[in-house]
């Protein structure tokens, strides 16, 4: 994307029937920002994490209606190289804001959800070698400590843990879990599930979870 987050209108069509967007709430949220989001709306049309978070709220709302608000979150790389904290990033700080005053207006309960993935290793994804088990028990140790920030409901404790080896198990997903977390201040929450794809032969590895923060 050119800019750090993408704004869409349009509802998310699913197997079971469309998970419709709140058109107002994008709105109202849109206005209180100074760029322009909708810039980038197109790559929502092939971006899988909201497509697939799409279709778990359908299959678990089938029987009731719910809008949903999609904004796609994306690199935080250049602040990691420039090694600076999100919070101060001016795009970043502007959006939570955006969304806390946003949200402060919506009728009834909302839930957010964060669709992101987490460590990616091995050859193909640009490591020399691996992986192997015992990188992947090195992996998990630093995945749960992230995870443990995360459940914390600390966006600068959870940054700081990807800083600190420079990424090097490419969370691709810690932009979009730092800024749920900016939202929901005062949370906390546990672990639900963690666990690891592995192709040894192949030379990849993926790690993924589920946590709940209320």
């Amino acid at each position: 994307m050119q800019r750090r987050f993408g704004l869409t209108e349009k509802g998310y069509e699913t197997p079971l029937g469309c998970a419709p967007t709140d058109r107002d709430f994008v709105r109202r949220l849109a206005v209180r920002l100074e760029v322009d989001y909708f810039t980038d709306e197109f790559a929502h049309r092939n971006e899988h994490s909201i497509e697939f978070q799409a279709v778990c709220l359908r299959y678990l709302q089938a029987d009731s209606e719910f809008t949903i608000v999609p904004i796609l979150v994306g690199s935080f790389h250049d602040l990691l190289i420039e090694g600076k904290n999100p919070a101060e990033d001016p795009e970043v700080r502007a959006m939570v804001e955006a969304i806390a005053a946003t949200l402060s207006e919506a009728p009834g309960r909302t839930c957010g959800i964060a669709g992101a993935g987490l460590a990616h290793v091995g050859r193909r994804f640009g490591d020399e070698e691996g992986p192997t088990p015992e990188y992947l028990a090195e992996v998990e140790r630093r995945d749960r400590e992230f995870l443990a920030l995360a459940a914390a409901a600390d966006p600068e404790g959870a940054f700081r843990s990807i800083a600190a080896d420079g990424d090097r198990r490419r969370v691709c997903g810690y932009p979009p879990i730092y800024m749920t977390l900016c939202t929901l201040p005062g949370a906390r929450g546990e672990l639900l599930q963690y666990r690891q794809w592995s192709d040894f032969e192949e030379g990849a590895a993926v790690t993924y979870a589920s946590a709940a923060l209320f």
